[in-house]
């Protein structure tokens, strides 16, 4: 379209909001509208109720001073002028004979249109009769939450004058509501329209061409479509006349709450603000525009005492905020102006922080660490009991009566919250932590996508500091008796000097002020008589105090996001404290993110709740959740530089899947742009870390497809994150990502465990028979099915039960699995290209029968898709849905899904070897485990090898073992996933943007020879890892009779403590001989090929280069030694002293992909993956 105008005079008189000029007029609407004015009179004369005189002055106040809009004159039918005015002359006839304040709401609705007149107060809009009026029309006609319902036009005007003369009505006005089901002249348009004509209203595009509204609908809409996210509200506000102000609010309906448009007044009226005429005006996009014309109450009625110009700027902080916050009690104090909208959604996020902080073990603690020191209890198990034991946070009730009978503390707390966190408040420049300019933000502008250059001219990357203290223990002189103690952390090392800021952090007034103000609140705070109270606003303390960064002063945000120090977890409910933990809130979810190291990775998943019981106990297990998973994850990564992370988003209870998965998409990119203001220079953050915080991000349940880690990584490199290729893994092929499930990596380990186990005994592949779980619909499952030859017997996914204990045809169900990657492949990248196409990924779900084709393509790739013909006559397919199904044997499945759900535990579930690689957690337990054993005491499954996380327990699996059972566990099995991202990181972290494009980027079915090797590279050693950790649990299994899942654990703590020591001593990190020779070893050698290990040392972020250097030593040390016992020293440094021996790459790419290759037909060189 052609470019619009721009408009010289910005205070036009006609905005284009309705054909009628808003001028001074000296003519009296009875003069201006005399035919009207007569009609309309003759009508109400006609009825013989009133007398000529009554009519005359009702007609004369009604016209000339009651002061309604003349768009209502204009544009109404006689009649329902007449009837409108017989309601005001009944009213007032009531009121003067009565006294009764009496007046109703006047509606006139039809199919396409509805008019409404409601009295209102300037004073006290909640009182108002138009408070419910607004109410009801935002909740029947705006559908602001649902984008597949219609939104109608609407216009509203204030009138000017009262219907009541008396003093005390002063301040009642009448407003008319004019609402319209808009005529569109494209229903539905391209994503990247910004034509008007297209997009709003035919008659009103036609109203309002050539105005100063085209050019501002133009520009907010421009900036929505244009929009990375497509999320949050685009504000432009500026003066029209004297101390009056015009509001636009742009925004995309589906995502926003239900409720926005009473926020909207809400915070209106709190400012003691009102407004004289407000619109909402839908555009075929699903963009909504809201308007509105504000000016102040008069003096003498406003306790704010501030100009108009500085109110509307509190006034667009006060709706973004509001945007945000789900509804709740806390909100509502606002709107009773108990609280300011700061203060309570300040308070709404620390309510948030308490039900999820304040609860704690019980009394019993002591003894169940007594009972964990006479058994082996595991971290992870002890953490599990005592959750058991927890007693329950406060709740939302409780939280909210301590803050409505408190809010004068409560208003203290938040200054004081904002004495420390609010940029503008800090005494002097001085003293702020600048977060303008950290290490890991590009140097470039946001527009200059190349933010990954790197120039080897440099003696030091640009990510890290010169600062290394050299006072550490010297290994080359061993005195202690174990490796642990030897390689002690330097204790004047300080880590913080890493990734520093320029500035240090915040010292002197602010924190004298703060110090002193938290003082006199606690002292106030203990004064009262509710202890419960009392507790609970000493945890506002508690949340200020341990807020490390935070974005709630940052302008234009679409979540509230908070990095804590962890020092307010207790250990005896956390054992392990993590490095760091973030809350993210958003409109429809609130999240954690947990880290156990400085460098981390891990996924993010999402959960979806469908009704108020699974949301609030989803809601009591949500961080419990989170800590157990990164706690779990921390020992997989074992192997890796990263240690391990989590990140976890809980929806709001929603009534249908369609509106979870709207809400999962949109909350999960709420999440990432408030991790990301936590991450990225900001001179509205106080930084109190001092240092840079490293997050790099995985896929999840409900992450992992619709080309979510492909935005969240396009989105850090427009917001200018340096690092952006690595802040997340799992991204296409396309963006030189290394899928797990393309590529096997995860199945590479398990399979080399299973391997292990088969040579261990003597065993041929084709003779042993299989139990497998997860295939061939889930990517483990039929990633085990591609490249095993065992003699698999049964079969479980989603959809249902297949066994046959003759054997399954593997023929069939191979087809069945690569069938899977042609569906799967299909599905994703239609999800990415809509993503792309929208640029914000909020392009309304396709249609009911798109879904249906998919689903229907999906279920041809289950196991209820194969071949009955080839079933002998003791085998048989019972689907998910099944209900009295008759088995060859005579059994009757009475219900498929508890029959799927509970086929492990069964007597047909039978087999050499169990593989479960899909499936819910603790699926066995103690207290089912012994329905894998038959009547004679013999487990039916002689070994286990562990695909899926959790889905045996510790106790589960030691009973297993005790019986004889050789079973791995999923911590020392199914790392091939993570070891892969982490190569993954490591190669976006070392080349650059020119490199990556030309050699780790497939485009239009070319894979560079470079990827091809590289993925061999990775797989090769995750087959290696997996091998020498098999070896070392097996030999340490037979050596010390400890139970091997067990010795996972152990093995993980030692090698994570060592790998922690490791990367802070500065003695070894100095050795650059040692260095130099872990890095020829650890580093793939299809990289090195391409980039010396000198580039390799100069480009990597120097706690990154520590943590690869760290975790090699540590793992390959372990993996060759007894590692149950207390390590010598001395083996120690014959191992380092070995490492620094001649050492040159082997080709490692022994297994190049040729067309018969396992893993040939998932991406790398077989053509129709393309």
């Amino acid at each position: 379209m052609e470019d619009v105008p721009v408009y010289s005079d910005r205070f036009a008189i006609n905005d284009g909001l309705s054909d009628v000029h808003d001028e001074q007029c000296t003519q009296l609407l009875s003069d201006r509208y005399c035919v009207q004015f007569s009609e309309v009179s003759e009508l109400i004369r006609s009825m013989k109720t009133f007398s000529d005189d009554k009519i005359i002055e009702i007609m004369h106040d009604y016209y000339n001073e009651l002061g309604l809009n003349e768009y209502y004159f204009s544009s109404s039918p006689t009649a329902l002028i007449a009837n409108n005015v017989i309601s005001v002359m009944s009213a007032k006839i009531l009121h003067e004979n009565s006294g009764s304040n009496f007046f109703p709401t006047i509606e006139q609705i039809t199919e396409d249109s509805a008019f409404i007149i409601a009295r209102t107060s300037s004073l006290n809009r909640k009182s108002s009769e138009n408070y419910l009026v607004e109410q009801r029309v935002e909740g029947k006609y705006f559908n602001l939450d649902d984008d597949r319902k219609t939104c109608w036009r609407m216009q509203c005007f204030r009138s000017s004058g009262s219907v009541f003369k008396e003093t005390e009505h002063i301040f009642d006005r009448l407003k008319t509501y004019f609402l319209q089901k808009p005529k569109f002249e494209i229903d539905n348009p391209d994503p990247d329209e910004t034509d008007l004509g297209n997009l709003l209203d035919r008659e009103f595009y036609l109203n309002k061409r050539n105005t100063i509204t085209e050019q501002i609908f133009y520009n907010l809409n421009k900036k929505l479509v244009e929009s990375k996210t497509g999320l949050g509200l685009v504000i432009n506000y500026e003066p029209r006349s004297d101390n009056v102000f015009r509001l636009d609010i742009a925004f995309k309906r589906g995502h926003v709450h239900r409720d926005l448009y009473s926020r909207i007044s809400d915070a209106i009226t709190f400012h003691d603000l009102y407004s004289k005429s407000k619109y909402i005006d839908p555009l075929s996009n699903r963009v909504c525009i809201f308007t509105s014309f504000l000016t102040c109450l008069p003096p003498s009625q406003s306790n704010i005492d501030l100009p108009i110009k500085e109110r509307m700027s509190s006034l667009v902080d006060s709706i973004i905020l509001s945007s945000i916050v789900p509804s709740s009690k806390i909100s509502i104090l606002n709107v009773d102006r108990v609280l300011s909208f700061y203060e309570s959604t300040y308070s709404y996020c620390v309510s948030t922080f308490i039900q999820h902080f304040s609860g704690s073990v019980g009394p019993y603690v002591s003894t169940v660490d007594n009972m964990a020191k006479n058994n082996q209890v595991s971290q992870s198990e002890l953490h599990e009991i005592k959750s058991k034991l927890k007693i329950q946070p406060y709740t939302p009730l409780q939280i909210y009566t301590a803050i409505s009978n408190n809010p004068e503390i409560v208003k203290m707390l938040y200054k004081h919250f904002e004495t420390i966190h609010n940029p503008k408040l800090q005494s002097d420049k001085e003293n702020v932590v600048s977060m303008e300019g950290p290490v890991f933000a590009s140097k470039f502008s946001k527009d200059n996508y190349n933010t990954n250059n790197v120039d080897d001219s440099e003696n030091q990357s640009t990510l890290e500091s010169n600062k290394t203290n050299q006072n550490s223990v010297d290994v080359s002189s061993p005195e202690n008796s174990s490796v642990e103690n030897a390689v002690e952390s330097d204790r004047d090392f300080d880590s913080s000097t890493e990734y520093s800021y320029s500035t240090v952090p915040v010292r002197g007034k602010n924190v004298i002020e703060a110090e002193n103000l938290a003082k006199k609140i606690i002292r106030t705070i203990k004064q009262l008589d509710n202890l419960e109270e009392i507790d609970i606003l000493l945890y506002f303390i508690k949340f200020n105090n341990h807020t490390l960064r935070t974005n709630f002063f940052v302008p234009n945000k679409i979540s509230l996001s908070f990095r804590f120090n962890c020092g307010f977890l207790s250990k005896l409910d956390y054992p392990k404290v993590p490095y760091g933990i973030a809350l993210i809130i958003g409109p429809h979810f609130m999240g954690f993110h947990i880290r156990f190291s400085e460098i981390s990775r891990g996924g993010v998943r999402v959960v979806q709740s469908f009704s108020e019981e699974a949301y609030t106990r989803n809601k009591l297990q949500i961080f419990d959740e989170a800590y157990n998973l990164s706690f779990t994850q921390s020992l997989k990564n074992k192997d890796i530089p990263e240690g391990g992370s989590k990140g976890v988003i809980l929806l709001e209870k929603t009534s249908t899947k369609y509106k979870a998965d709207l809400y999962t998409r949109t909350s999960f990119m709420c999440y990432i742009d408030g991790i990301l203001d936590l991450i990225l220079p900001n001179k509205h953050i106080v930084d109190l870390l001092g240092k840079d915080d490293i997050y790099f991000l995985g896929p999840d349940e409900f992450t992992g497809t619709g080309g979510l880690m492909d935005w969240a990584s396009q989105y850090a490199k427009f917001k200018g994150l340096k690092y952006w290729r690595s802040f997340t893994t799992g991204k296409a092929p396309q963006l030189g990502g290394i899928p797990h499930d393309i590529y096997g990596m995860t199945t590479t380990s398990i399979e080399a465990y299973v391997t292990g186990i088969l040579n261990k005994y003597g065993l041929k592949e084709e003779e042993v028979t299989r139990f497998l779980t997860g295939g061939p619909d889930g990517d483990l499952g039929s990633n085990a099915i591609k490249v095993s030859n065992t003699k698999t017997l049964t079969v479980l996914d989603k959809s249902g039960v297949l066994h046959d204990p003759n054997g399954l045809d593997l023929n069939e169900l191979r087809r069945l699995a690569f069938l899977r990657d042609t569906t799967h492949n299909t599905t994703t990248d239609s999800q990415t290209t809509s993503l792309n196409h929208t640029n914000s990924g909020l392009q309304r779900a396709g249609s009911l029968d798109a879904d249906e084709e998919l689903l229907g393509a999906r279920l041809k790739t289950c196991s209820m898709g194969y071949d009955k013909r080839l079933l002998s006559s003791k085998g048989f397919m019972v689907p998910e849905e099944a209900i009295n199904v008759v088995l060859p044997d005579g059994f009757v499945v009475k219900n498929g899904y508890k029959f799927r759900d509970e086929f492990h535990l069964s007597s047909y579930a039978k087999a050499d070897l169990f593989c479960p690689c899909g499936g819910r957690p603790s699926s066995i337990t103690p207290f089912n485990v012994n329905k894998l054993f038959d009547e004679k005491g013999k487990c039916r499954f002689k070994f286990i090898v562990e695909g899926s996380n959790v889905y045996i327990t510790q106790n589960a699996r030691r009973f297993l073992e005790s019986k004889g059972v050789i079973l791995f566990k999923d911590a020392s099995t199914n790392k091939g996933g993570v070891t892969s991202s982490s190569y993954e990181v490591l190669l976006s972290l070392v080349l650059d943007d020119e490199t990556y494009e030309r050699v780790a980027v497939e485009r239009d079915g070319y894979v560079p020879e470079f990827r091809k090797k590289y993925v061999n590279d990775i797989m090769e050693i995750i087959r290696k890892n997996a091998t020498m950790e098999f070896e070392a649990l097996w030999s340490e299994g037979l050596r010390t009779g400890i139970p091997r899942c067990d010795l996972t654990d152990i093995l993980s703590d030692k090698i994570n403590a060592l790998k922690s020591r490791i990367k802070s001593s500065n003695t070894l990190f100095n050795d650059k001989e040692l260095v130099y020779s872990v890095l020829s070893r650890c580093v793939p050698e299809s990289l090195l090929e391409l980039v010396t290990v000198e580039k390799i040392m100069k480009r990597l972020p120097q706690i990154y280069l520590r943590s690869l250097f760290a975790s090699y030593l540590a793992s390959n040390f372990y993996y060759t030694e007894k590692f149950s016992d207390d390590t010598s020293v001395f083996a120690f440094y014959e191992y380092i002293t070995s490492l620094k021996q001649p050492f040159a790459h082997k080709n490692s790419c022994k297994e190049e992909f040729s067309d018969d290759s396992p893993f040939s037909n998932m991406g790398l060189k077989l053509t129709n993956h393309h």
